[in-house]
């Protein structure tokens, strides 16, 4: 049984690059291609689009990779609470929250890969 598995990221390039080294690594006759899925996790109101489309294109997720990380290279005390937010939204709450929404959107609906 193959695996599918669903690259999220900020960067097509990083994705496409990652998605060649899984498919070189493997048969194209027994394996699904890697679905590739452009998200900007600072962008939590993308975040039901994002969850629609990670459903959408196969009906069950095997093996989702969530891609993302923003850094900040400045005193603590210099960055702003809108600049700490978007570093939380894209490392934590943004990704968190496409796991969450997949895994419980495949329970509902009684689509949970076995």
């Amino acid at each position: 049984h193959s695996s599918r598995v669903i690259l999220c990221g900020t960067f097509l390039e990083k994705l496409e690059g990652f998605a060649d080294n899984l498919t070189s690594a493997t048969d194209p006759k027994l394996t699904f291609p890697p679905k590739l899925v452009l998200v900007d996790f600072g962008d939590m109101n993308s975040m039901p689009d994002v969850i629609a489309e990670t459903l959408e294109c196969c009906g069950c997720v095997d093996v989702l990779i969530l891609n993302s990380s923003l850094k900040v290279k400045a005193p603590v005390q210099s960055t702003s609470l809108k600049m700490d937010k978007l570093v939380m939204d894209n490392n934590y709450f943004g990704p968190i929250t496409v796991a969450k929404g997949t895994i419980s959107q495949q329970t509902l609906s009684s689509r949970g890969c076995q």
